[in-house]
């Protein structure tokens, strides 16, 4: 029994270091003057076509009433879509390791929005951990140089449009389909969005430079594949509550590779700063009592 749950763990931190280097895979290829629809585009495009494979491969139920497609589509748009070409976008601005932890704020927002959509009672803990989060974000935040304002305000969008996806997602019916096959509707949805931005902006949606195919694809094996699969498989073993926790490491992740792949600069503020966002996002899911329901998940 140690060994699988020593395995769900192992699969955890396996698929938080996938994610983790997804701003890694990006930059380069974005710097190079890559537009962010045409990234997107092939990236997504490549992995609904394979979790599809998988998805068939593995026999796996994916069929859904149109009631509830449409809605996947919905959240998917207006959340997860947003949420993923705002976050590239910010990328261009400020630095990977700022955004993505700017990007996991967005436990914040889901309580807001559960508080307004929902009216459910916001526990002391809950308060306790919104509290430390922005404490966190604040530190982070707070640097000698001016960080560009562009960069913090398409971070901020991503946080905000990211947290009303995941709370989308605790819809029951998307639930039951678990979550591979979500995101494979998510990133067929995705996939179809910035091809049709690629077509109505006149670029390309397929291009032969090198660092952007590579980016393309690696974002696709890597950080969408690799780590979907992973994480729904390892949390099938832990339990939502525990995958959730384990994967919050990821930030830490982002920063270490930030700085070793791309020379950013390893301030103690980020460091700090990302060390009480990781605290804010513990005490809000510690003791949570283990369920069906899918964990917020990043999947941008």
């Amino acid at each position: 029994m140690k060994t699988k749950e020593n395995t769900g763990v192992f699969l955890i931190i396996i698929s938080a270091i996938a994610y983790a280097l997804m701003p890694i895979f990006s930059v380069n290829a974005l710097e190079e003057g890559t537009a962010v629809s045409n990234l997107l585009f092939m990236r997504f495009s490549t992995a609904a076509l394979i979790l599809w494979l998988y998805i068939y491969l593995r026999k796996i139920p994916f069929k859904t009433s149109i009631k509830n497609l449409i809605y996947i589509i919905a959240i998917a748009l207006l959340g997860f879509t947003i949420a993923t070409s705002t976050l590239y976008t910010s990328y261009k601005h400020i630095s990977s390791s700022i955004a993505t932890l700017i990007l996991f704020t967005h436990p914040v927002f889901v309580l807001i929005f559960e508080k307004i959509i929902t009216k459910s009672k916001v526990t002391k803990r809950k308060v306790l951990a919104l509290i430390i989060t922005i404490i966190g974000l604040f530190i982070v935040l707070y640097v000698k140089e001016p960080l560009s304002s562009k960069g913090i305000i398409y971070a901020f969008v991503a946080s905000i449009t990211y947290g009303a996806y995941c709370l989308g997602l605790s819809e029951k019916e998307t639930q039951k389909l678990g979550g591979v096959v979500v995101t494979a509707y998510v990133a067929t949805t995705t996939s179809l969005a910035m091809g049709i931005q690629c077509i109505l902006t006149d670029m390309p949606l397929v291009t032969t430079q090198a660092s952007t195919v590579t980016s393309a694809l690696l974002l696709a094996f890597v950080s969408t594949i690799l780590a979907s699969i992973t994480f729904y498989e390892g949390l099938s073993i832990v339990g939502p509550s525990s995958a959730t926790l384990i994967s919050s490491v990821e930030p830490m992740f982002v920063v270490l590779f930030s700085a070793w792949l791309l020379n950013e600069v390893f301030t103690m503020n980020t460091i700090l700063g990302g060390l009480i966002i990781i605290l804010g996002i513990v005490i809000l899911e510690y003791k949570k009592k283990d369920n069906k329901s899918l964990p917020l998940r990043k999947s941008s």
